[in-house]
């Protein structure tokens, strides 16, 4: 059996103590910890716009209480500001996951073009072929972003718009002090 060539038959041999089958044992050692930190950083990054949409829901749904019931107070002009700081930060989260997800990603297209993985198939070297196209624009990233842009702008649309019934509270509140 040429080195390298089938690990996991190496594997299950129990009373092999060579320098190959440690090797293979290593290997799959490392795989399994690129694997799961893939895992969790996915997970992580899907948790984390699960509860964006959950704040999401929450400010939209009390920007237009707000609006129904005050809209001629500048509290408007603080949900809009509100709206972005969220949009932002979560954007500024999701690009930071996608960082930690795409290291592993790299690492796991690395094993599966190893001699390592064998004839296997490589799930993760053919979706990145797969996506060309418009099917590229189909994907998590694109769905979040769109989000986080479709959010920002609610809140610098409002803030645009109410600033002016901001700026007349102002100058309405510093009156007081002349």
């Amino acid at each position: 059996m040429r080195k390298n060539e089938n690990c996991h038959s190496i594997i299950n041999m129990r009373n092999d103590t060579t320098n190959e089958s440690e090797e293979c044992i290593a290997s799959a050692v490392k795989f399994e910890y690129t694997l799961r930190l893939f895992l969790y950083h996915a997970d992580q990054r899907i948790k984390s716009f699960n509860f964006y949409i959950l704040l999401l829901i929450a400010t939209i749904g009390g920007t237009i209480t707000i609006f129904e019931k005050l809209s001629d107070t500048p509290a408007l002009f603080y949900a809009g500001i509100l709206n972005l700081i969220i949009a932002i930060t979560f954007w500024v989260v999701d690009i930071r996951s996608k960082h930690l997800v795409n290291i592993s990603r790299k690492a796991l297209l690395d094993f599966e073009e190893s001699d390592r993985w064998g004839n296997y198939p490589t799930p993760m070297k053919n979706e990145g072929e797969k996506q060309i196209g418009l099917s590229r624009l189909i994907s998590f990233t694109y769905a979040f972003r769109f989000t986080f842009l479709l959010h920002a702008l609610i809140g610098c649309i409002l803030c645009v718009i109410y600033l002016p019934v901001w700026l007349s509270s102002i100058n309405k509140f510093t009156s007081w002090f002349h």
